[in-house]
């Protein structure tokens, strides 16, 4: 697969295609994949039609019966041998990431190649007990009662394209370690890397069709994924993106009787405590609030800091943001969304506590085309969307309390429960504070972003239902069946 940004007129430009039983697939529909940050078209994708979708279905669900079969211990080899080929593989994976999604580094690096290697490896090591039952006790003493752990059949993962490879890896070789094939719907913003799983998994022996591929164009959305959703074979579906996606998601799976796993957005707090190392929260803030142009579901979206210290953190905010190296956000559409919410907030009686150099709020509020300029928001009020709506990019809000009580009520306010932080010295108070906010993670005297792959990773309200993680998301993948045996030669 060519990494080459192809698209000057003497060389061909490279072309993603659709993979479907361990095979590229083309179709009449090709759209281009464009690099934000440079505006350059980097290659061209093949879309899935419908008759495409049903067709990775069906080959997914032919793959079922003989991979359901495979024992656990071959699974686990299987997963090993994926994480030394990504291992090896890794300078090339982190080249394509960069190709078609602007991203620092450490999103490259440590969020998709490092996370994505460490599942594989979790995976590997808990798949061996992942289907382990019990024999409970019966009423009739001549009979036996067993229960039993299976895979559903096929998965339909759904991934984002802000960490490429690891959401992508996630959703579908979570439910592949438990013995389901999987089809990833990939984003039309990262279809290569979203492709290169597929091979991947080709080159290291995985089976045709126990992962199939299909990326399509935006307004061709609602049949693919209805086409997918309805199709028999598709037993389960996880999404992970917005809530606003995921509720269509949710209900088109509702229509057809299909339980989902979803992991939404967030609008994250970060709580501080008038005894916090205020230096360290500072940071946590303005890393948690501007990692990735901001483009995370666990991002920073506001600070409630207490009133004594308000003033001094933001101030210690606005020297760090100062010199933060902003990277470009992946679409313009998510520019515009981040620039609208400011826009409306300083409309209302907002105020930067880091202006521009020129000191006018109303001034250009990017660096580049691409990308916004860091934003730190005080005076927020209700009236403003962006105390209510996830802003989905570098700005973070300022808001102060007087006690742990309207502490709690602000961070609780959120439609949203991912994530939270706390800091503070005194751990029992942070953690009275952490079993009383509504979020899937409270993170205290660390920032808002912070998954590890054994542990549990979801939200509440309308940040989502049920958890990824190993090997929590196992009961994900894996459905109950009771059998019982009854026979005289069972009495004691």
């Amino acid at each position: 697969m060519s990494l080459s940004v192809a698209n000057s007129k003497s060389r061909s430009m490279a072309k993603i295609h659709l993979w479907i039983d361990n095979q590229q697939h083309t179709s009449d529909i090709v759209f281009p994949i464009v690099n934000n940050e440079s505006g350059i078209t980097v290659h061209e994708a093949y879309g899935a039609n419908p008759e495409l979708a049903v067709q990775a279905a069906e080959s997914a669900n032919r793959a079922f019966f003989s991979w359901r079969k495979t024992t656990p211990w071959y699974r686990r080899q299987m997963l090993l041998k994926a994480a030394d080929y990504l291992r090896h593989k890794r300078d090339q994976v982190a080249d394509l990431i960069r190709l078609e999604t602007p991203a620092p580094d450490v999103t490259i690096e440590k969020v998709n190649i490092d996370s994505s290697i460490e599942l594989l490896e979790e995976l590997a090591g808990a798949i061996t007990i992942a289907s382990a039952g019990v024999v409970p006790h019966t009423r009739d003493a001549n009979t036996m009662a067993m229960i039993i752990k299976e895979p559903y059949g096929v998965h339909l993962g759904i991934a984002p394209w802000n960490a490429s490879l690891f959401l992508a890896m996630r959703a579908v070789l979570t439910p592949i370690a438990c013995g389901n094939t999987a089809i990833l719907k990939a984003s039309e913003f990262s279809p290569a890397i979203h492709q290169w799983i597929g091979k991947m998994l080709a080159d290291v022996g995985f089976p045709p069709g126990v992962l199939n591929i299909v990326q399509h164009r935006r307004q061709d959305a609602p049949q693919v994924l209805e086409a997918l959703i309805a199709h028999r074979a598709v037993k389960k579906v996880n999404f992970t993106g917005s809530t606003a996606v995921g509720s269509i998601v949710a209900g088109v799976a509702a229509r057809y009787c299909k339980p989902t796993l979803m992991e939404l957005g967030g609008k994250a707090p970060q709580v501080v405590l008038e005894d916090a190392d205020l230096d360290a929260a500072a940071q946590a803030a303005v890393t948690g609030a501007l990692l990735h142009h901001g483009q995370i579901c666990m991002s920073t979206d506001v600070v409630i800091a207490h009133a004594s210290i308000a003033k001094k953190l933001t101030e210690k905010m606005v020297s760090i943001t100062a010199s933060w190296p902003m990277t470009s956000a992946v679409s313009e559409a998510g520019v515009a969304k981040t620039e609208t919410l400011i826009r409306d907030a300083l409309a209302h009686g907002s105020s930067l506590a880091n202006p521009p150099p020129n000191n006018d709020q109303d001034s250009v509020l990017r660096e580049a085309p691409s990308r916004l300029r860091p934003v730190i928001l005080t005076k927020v009020t209700p009236k403003m969307r962006i105390y209510h709506e996830e802003s989905f990019g570098p700005a973070v809000s300022i808001l102060e309390f007087d006690s742990d009580d309207e502490a709690l009520r602000l961070a609780n306010e959120s439609i949203y429960g991912l994530s939270a932080s706390i800091f503070t010295e005194n751990v029992p108070r942070a953690l009275r504070i952490a079993r009383q906010i509504d979020a899937g993670a409270v993170h205290i005297n660390s920032m808002s972003i912070h998954d590890e792959q054994q542990l549990p990773h979801g939200g509440t309200k309308s940040s989502g239902w049920g958890r990824f993680g190993v090997p929590w998301s196992f009961d994900e993948f894996l459905q109950l069946k009771t059998i019982t045996v009854t026979s005289k030669y069972l009495e004691a």
